[in-house]
């Protein structure tokens, strides 16, 4: 029973900050469309989809840890800042090359859709400014590698343990879905968070951003996404072990992005307290199970009460220290039970 709640228990901890940043769960990014040899130097960018090129190169040829290297970061923030201030004047929310219907646009070559399914493959920090793929903004003690490679290929092996995806669907007109999978024990688990999205036009509320956080986010392009509560999908598309509401308690605060920039490869997107963040289209991003996150708010309807519940119940588990078979068995029965009421299908 307890190899089942640990690894819940730990799905909510990850998504709760948002952080697809560990070094155990972070994979290289499955980038598609671009050269696969490294890049030895940064080379002299003239336009924006060399700068994007050469980005998408850098970030399919460097792991986590090779992300946090000085010199690679030095690179990829002085790329994302080249594309900036070629994405400076584009309105991304306005211009019919990027929101209208793709069908009626007259030129579909110069089409660069909103609306679609991204990979998140880089960022500085967290939404709440803390951690990210490049390393936590405050410094930390070192591991020493002969205990990370334990820890990373002995006790966390990859075939049992890993970030599965980690992706943001746009979604017209003014729906966002963060949608986070990792394989625990070699058993997938997803958490699918929907939420509407609102402009930010006032410069005043823009003013107050900046006045807190230091961070100058642009009128035209900024949003706040509200998120409903997160969905917890255990097992298989088709054989799922457990499909429940987290309730109100994991819902996600709000979130403020402004995108800074966006091609047919990527867009780039900068948060409330100054994180930059990199999503990629293709990929995983372009495979069919990228849809899966519609099966889950299709498939059940969730009981809030029973689902929280359920939650303390499995966390509980946790501080007891007393057990005995009896006991862990009777826990396992009661926590199937609410499981069951929890689920209830159309």
């Amino acid at each position: 029973m307890n190899m089942i709640i640990l690894p819940l228990c730990y799905l909510l901890l990850l998504f709760s900050h948002f952080s697809y940043s560990s070094a155990f769960f972070h994979p290289k990014s499955s980038i598609v469309g671009v050269s696969s040899s490294p890049s030895s130097s940064l080379q002299t960018t003239t336009t924006a989809i060399e700068a994007s090129d050469e980005l998408l190169k850098i970030l399919r040829n460097s792991n986590n840890q090779e992300k946090k290297q000085k010199a690679t970061k030095e690179k990829i923030n002085k790329l994302i800042q080249t594309l900036e201030e070629f994405g400076h004047k584009d309105r991304y929310l306005d211009d019919e090359k990027f929101v209208g219907n793709n069908d009626n646009n007259n030129n579909k070559e110069e089409h660069v859709s909103l609306w679609d399914s991204y990979e998140l493959a880089y960022f500085d920090r967290s939404i709440d400014g803390n951690r990210g793929s490049a390393g936590d903004t405050k410094k930390k003690k070192k591991i020493n590698p002969f205990v990370a490679f334990i820890l990373r290929r002995v006790l966390f092996p990859p075939f049992l343990f890993g970030l599965r995806h980690s992706f943001q669907h746009v979604i017209h007109p003014d729906r966002m879905v963060n949608d986070v999978g990792v394989k625990i024990f070699g058993i997938p688990l997803s958490i699918v968070a929907t939420g509407n999205f609102t402009r930010i036009k006032e410069q005043k509320e823009l003013d107050l951003i900046y006045n807190e956080t230091g961070t100058v986010l642009r009128s035209d392009t900024t949003v706040r996404i509200d998120f409903d509560n997160p969905v917890l999908w255990v097992g298989w598309k088709y054989f799922p072990l457990l499909l429940l509401s987290l309730g109100s308690r994991a819902k996600s605060p709000p979130v403020t992005l402004c995108t800074t920039y966006m091609d047919t490869n990527l867009r780039l997107a900068l948060a409330r307290r100054g994180g930059h963040l990199i999503f990629t289209r293709g990929g995983k991003a372009s495979d069919a199970f990228v849809n899966n996150w519609k099966i889950i708010q299709a498939r059940a309807k969730y009981n809030k009460f029973l689902g929280s519940i359920l939650m303390m119940s499995m966390v509980g588990v946790l501080y007891l220290k007393r057990k005995t078979i009896a006991t862990n068995a009777a826990t396992g029965m009661f926590g199937a039970f609410f499981a069951g009421k929890c689920l209830i299908t159309k």
